[in-house]
């Protein structure tokens, strides 16, 4: 099935459909987009922010003391080893 011009359903996309779709993209020379959110990143063991964060508060104890607010950003610009 070619998807040259073609809207996809993604709610209702295989994975034929969807590796169709990207290819078509890349043999027209277009672009594709992937917008994925927490959950891919938590299912397949890659750490999120609020992990790392929690992580920074154990091991670099004292460095997390200086931040300022609670986000993933935030702990990083006060991130120095104890």
């Amino acid at each position: 099935m070619s998807n040259q011009n073609k809207e996809v359903n993604y709610e209702e996309a295989t994975i034929e459909d969807l590796v169709d779709n990207i290819t078509s993209n890349k043999d027209n020379k277009r672009g594709n987009l992937f917008l994925i959110g927490i959950g891919v990143s938590e299912s397949t063991g890659i750490p999120v922010a609020k992990d790392i964060v929690e992580k920074i508060k154990e091991k670099y104890h004292e460095s997390s003391k200086r931040c300022k607010g609670n986000s993933y950003s935030e702990y990083m610009s006060v991130l120095t080893p104890d």
